[in-house]
């Protein structure tokens, strides 16, 4: 009995039974763990940019070797809104990877700083994000898009006629 006069037993079992488990911890404490890496692994492109680059200057480098175009798509970090657009409307669908692939286009996508004051953003002249632009082996820009591109003016501005 307590010094009140009452059994505090009862009382010790419901503030225990009210407190999780360790077990349940850990598995609350996975489940964030894994929705937080989800969540990164999808800011960081890890969506369907499969084929696309991550590395612009090796792509420049392989372009100007082989004789091909670097597309490159500067985005934010994380990925913007119209990035993210473009690539569920536009540049992953297989008509369009088909055909960069057909153009030997070398594919990449760059992040800049949001402020676009760094030195890919001087270099390039960006002004807007996403830009989307089509480089030559010699590093001259030959096609240029800044903000959503959509697949219409994508296929007719980037694409190879034939």
């Amino acid at each position: 009995m307590s010094a009140s006069g009452g059994d505090n037993s009862s009382g010790a079992a419901t503030a225990s039974a009210s407190r999780p488990s360790p077990r349940a911890k850990l598995v609350l404490l996975g489940l964030v763990v894994a929705v937080a890496a989800g969540v990164w692994w999808f800011q960081r492109g890890g969506g369907q940019w499969e084929g696309w680059g991550r590395d612009l200057q090796a792509a420049l480098r392989q372009g100007a070797a082989r004789g091909r175009p670097v597309l490159v798509l500067f985005t934010s970090d994380p990925i913007d809104h119209d990035a993210r657009r473009m690539e569920q409307t536009t540049l992953t669908r297989k008509e369009n990877r088909q055909a960069i692939q057909a153009g030997g286009y070398i594919p990449v996508l760059a992040t800049v700083a949001t402020a676009l004051d760094d030195e890919l953003s001087r270099r390039y002249s960006l002004a807007r994000l996403p830009t989307l632009l089509v480089i030559a082996p010699d590093g001259k820009v030959l096609a240029r898009a800044e903000g959503f591109v959509g697949e219409q003016q994508f296929r007719q501005q980037f694409l190879p006629r034939r």
